[in-house]
């Protein structure tokens, strides 16, 4: 690097690298919130510290481990398990003592801005270096050692620095405060699921209520008047066409790996020909499910033609039954649990068409069924909405660290 203002330094130049502790033979957590918590590399995340799950420690333990805590200066960085994660802890975790796992930057030099070292940490320079040093160990690790080689590029400038760092953190704030909107609105998108596929919609588009509508008992509790109780047998089919890959027709292949687990997304499709075992077809509209392992939640509505793994079940709505509504059933937590809570095989276990045609399920007029999808189908094209302006956000961050922390454009 040739940038006028612009320097190269090892992590050991700056700074002071020291690793944490665990805890001592004998310890454990406490159930209660003491003045010492305990940061753990499942505790960092994204830049900071998740608070939601913190573990804390007695005073007696706190005694016996006082000398490996991280400061609101330091910058900590993840040396086993999920090596080279990076970031700094909220003030108000300030004197936490810090897991055997992790490592922290310390005693950091006058004229390096400590949320420039943080973010400098995390860009693809320095990952790529972490990357090289730990190598492809059964139980790789991060040394203290190899931190201290570490090199980064930065501004002689404090104040360049600190300028950069407030840049990226601006982009960052808007990136947490996009997922929190997204995380918030998945939970209102499962109440409202439980609300429609439990109580259902009247004609004029509302949610009934045992208030205002009249219910029935039944076998899966209380249901609309309107509503019978069936098998999942009696609304779905279980189809079983077989197709033999072969090189003159091809289809695209869904194998486990493409559906993302608990979001009903396909990430990828191969080609038939790849791998030459037999196929499950599958067509428009159908309903795919994983039996292997059914607690990984791997559902999917397709809209083509092909073919999948036969580890996937193919499920085809019968005449008054529409394939949006079957695909919400199989992602309600009551279906997983009925799935799980059946399936069979200790190392891999697996669940099958005879198990789940027995689920119980309400039978919904299919007028009803359309108004429910059409609810749920305008949910979702919101929360789309979100997760596009989440990319694009974390695209502009993307490319703002390639520039930024290599000096391409400067910080007036």
């Amino acid at each position: 690097m040739n940038i006028q203002g612009w320097e190269e330094k090892t992590i050991g130049e700056i700074a002071d690298v020291k690793g944490g502790k665990r805890l001592p033979y004998g310890h454990d957590f406490t159930d209660k919130s003491t003045q010492t918590a305990y940061i753990r590399v499942t505790d960092l995340v994204r830049g900071s510290v998740n608070v939601n799950n913190l573990k804390y420690i007695s005073f007696e333990t706190e005694q016996l481990i006082k000398n490996y805590k991280i400061y609101e200066n330091d910058v900590y960085i993840s040396i086993a398990g999920t090596i080279g994660l990076v970031g700094k802890i909220p003030r108000k975790l300030n004197g936490s003592n810090l897991t055997e796992n992790a490592a922290k930057i310390t005693n950091i030099s006058d004229g390096v801005s400590s949320d420039f070292l943080s973010v400098a940490l995390c860009s693809d320079n320095v990952q790529v270096q972490i990357d090289a040093f730990v190598g492809s160990a059964v139980q790789p690790k991060l040394a203290l050692f190899r931190i201290k080689a570490i090199k980064i590029h930065l501004p002689t400038s404090v104040e360049e620095q600190r300028k950069i760092a407030a840049v990226l953190s601006k982009v960052d704030e808007a990136i947490e405060q996009t997922r929190a909107l997204i995380a918030k609105n998945e939970q209102i998108k499962t109440g409202l699921m439980q609300d429609l596929l439990t109580r259902g919609i009247d004609e004029n588009g509302t949610i009934r209520s045992q208030q205002t509508h009249a219910f029935k008992d039944s076998p899966l509790g209380r249901i609309p008047v309107e509503w019978e109780v069936a098998f999942f047998s009696d609304i779905a089919d279980l189809i079983s066409e077989k197709y033999l890959p072969s090189n003159t027709n091809t289809q695209k292949c869904i194998n486990l790996d493409h559906i993302e687990s608990n979001t009903g997304s396909l990430i990828d499709t191969v080609d038939s020909s790849i791998n030459r075992s037999i196929k499950s077809k599958f067509r428009k509209g159908d309903v795919l499910f994983s039996k292997l392992r059914p607690y990984l939640k791997k559902y999917l509505l397709v809209d083509f033609e092909g073919v999948c793994t036969t580890e996937i079940l193919v499920f085809r709505p019968k005449e008054n039954n529409i394939s949006f509504l079957l695909f919400l059933f199989v992602q309600t937590d009551k279906f997983i649990n009925y799935t799980v809570g059946q399936s069979f095989g200790t190392k891999m276990p697996r669940t099958d068409w005879k198990i789940i045609s027995n689920f119980e399920i309400p039978l919904i007029p299919i007028e009803e069924q359309k108004m429910i999808a059409n609810k749920v189908i305008q949910f979702d094209k919101y929360l789309q909405n979100e997760r596009a302006e989440l990319s694009k956000l974390e695209l502009l961050k993307s490319g703002l660290m390639q520039d930024l922390l290599s000096g391409k454009v400067r910080v007036a």
